[in-house]
């Protein structure tokens, strides 16, 4: 018996949402494929990039507003977090039942790491898109994001 290759269906090959999504997935693999050498993944990338743009304390919850984590999904980010000591967790003394996150010295350094590593996967990603493309794209997604 021949071993045909699984293909989509006719309908689906080249269907914007079969597009985006195996778009999506490639780029996810190579982020993650990278951050995981330095024990991130990306929403722990995320939300250090949020805690590192220095406009003051972050409240867990939103945190989880900002890079889109449920709260029990936030609150198992930042134990992640927490225990690989890049970010700190405090109560907010005028209020007991919110936390405050901050960025550990540790965390801006893995951070700036992760930068790059991130910056190396998109470069590999968008590589067959020249700088035009590359630009019509961004502002695409981004319209459509919104």
């Amino acid at each position: 018996m021949d071993q045909m290759k699984p293909s989509l269906p006719e309908k689906l090959r080249g269907a914007l949402h079969v597009s985006l999504s195996t778009a999506f997935e490639r780029l996810s693999s190579l982020i993650n494929n990278r951050l995981g050498s330095v024990g991130l993944i990306y929403r722990h990338y995320l939300i250090l990039c949020v805690l590192n743009q220095g406009e003051g304390d972050y409240y867990q919850q939103e945190l989880g507003d900002i890079v889109g984590a449920n709260r029990s999904t936030m609150v198992q980010l930042t134990d992640q977090l927490e225990q690989l000591n890049l970010v700190r967790r405090q109560q907010n003394p005028e209020n007991r039942r919110q936390l405050i996150i901050n960025i550990t010295d540790k965390g801006i350094k893995r951070v700036n790491q992760a930068d790059k590593l991130v910056g190396d996967a998109l470069e590999e990603f968008a590589a067959p898109l020249n700088k035009a493309e590359r630009a019509q794209l961004s502002a695409l997604l981004s319209k459509l994001a919104t």
